[in-house]
């Protein structure tokens, strides 16, 4: 009689899904706008941001980050040009998933003010 042993290595492969989804936004002109995703999966995760269909990548416009399964894309100082639909992918090699949505930039509404002081007019 004797002893034998065996040692195997499992490994679960979970497909990249959107856990939580961006939700629609509206911004104001000049302003900053953050939109983010959280997702599931294993092994390594790929994710990716386009702007009506184009890829986006981090420069002086947009702030792209992907930690601890966040993915956020953050759009400095809004413009008119800004608007849009923004589309996130997340991607593993068993599986992909992406949502699409919509950013919304409103003007900046300044109050009304005086050029020049207003005169006393005795009637």
């Amino acid at each position: 009689a004797g002893v034998q042993e065996s040692f195997a290595t499992l490994s679960v492969l979970e497909p990249a899904r959107i856990a939580e989804a961006a939700e629609p936004t509206r911004v104001t002109a000049g302003e900053t706008c953050t939109l983010e995703c959280t997702v599931v999966g294993s092994p390594e995760l790929t994710t990716k941001w386009l702007k009506d269909g184009r890829p986006l990548k981090t420069d002086q416009k947009f702030k792209i980050s992907f930690t601890n399964k966040v993915a956020s894309l953050k759009i400095l100082s809004c413009g008119k040009g800004d608007r849009g639909e923004y589309t996130f992918e997340v991607s593993n090699t068993v599986g992909k998933s992406s949502c699409t949505v919509s950013i919304d930039v409103v003007d900046r509404i300044i109050p009304p003010s005086f050029t020049r002081k207003l005169k006393d007019v005795k009637g």
